[in-house]
């Protein structure tokens, strides 16, 4: 499965900067990537009580299903699953699912917490509130230096949501979400199809890009 690895800090800033949440709020979005560089991104976002699907592009067409990640929050356990060869890899612990998929994750410990992209010199911290898209959020910054450059990048974490909900990274690269629609989601979306194979093999997680 060729899905990119993670390189970036924001990735991680949200899912621990806030207070734990019992119930995950259902819904679906858009998940879009504008690249200061390159063509844009759109990918799928489907969150239940306690898991995520995330539907990623084929890598380089900028639209259509490639890889299928689904996390469940619950196992902290990620399934990479591959439509065309109708196989996944399986990845365990926590952040398994990737920087990206973390960001639809609810959080579950104090702010920054986890975040073990950041450098032991490195910053993070809530700076402002703004609307997203007309919603409440809470927009963060994480700092680090790295190579001799500092390293800047922000999320906005959905008020009521406690997922990010737009987020920016060093190449200034914004990525949100869009067409939020909320209700239920079918259990079956965040199973594995009986049909898939397991393959043993070490799947790299996604990343914003």
């Amino acid at each position: 499965m060729n899905v990119k690895s993670p390189n970036r800090v924001l990735m991680v800033i949200v899912f621990v900067s806030l207070p734990v949440v019992l119930r995950a709020q259902e819904l679906t979005a858009d998940v879009v990537i504008h690249r200061t560089h390159g063509t844009d991104t759109r990918a799928k976002l489907y969150r239940g009580n306690s898991a995520v699907r995330l539907e990623l592009p084929e890598e380089g067409s900028g639209s259509g299903k490639g890889t299928v990640v689904i996390y469940d929050q619950a196992r902290q356990a990620a399934y990479f699953l591959n439509p065309m060869t109708k196989s996944y890899a399986e990845r365990l612990g926590p952040g398994a699912g990737g920087p990206i998929v973390s960001l639809f994750v609810l959080p579950k410990d104090s702010p920054c917490e986890l975040l073990s992209h950041l450098s032991k010199g490195g910053t993070c911290q809530k700076i402002g509130a703004e609307r997203v898209n007309g919603r409440g959020a809470e927009k963060w910054q994480a700092m680090q230096t790295r190579g001799g450059k500092t390293i800047t990048e922000y999320a906005w974490v959905d008020s009521d949501l406690h997922i990010a909900v737009k987020w920016q990274d060093s190449d200034q690269d914004i990525g949100q979400l869009e067409n939020m629609r909320f209700g239920s989601q079918p259990e079956g979306l965040f199973a594995l199809p009986a049909d898939y194979r397991k393959i043993e093999m070490r799947a790299r997680a996604p990343s914003s890009h």
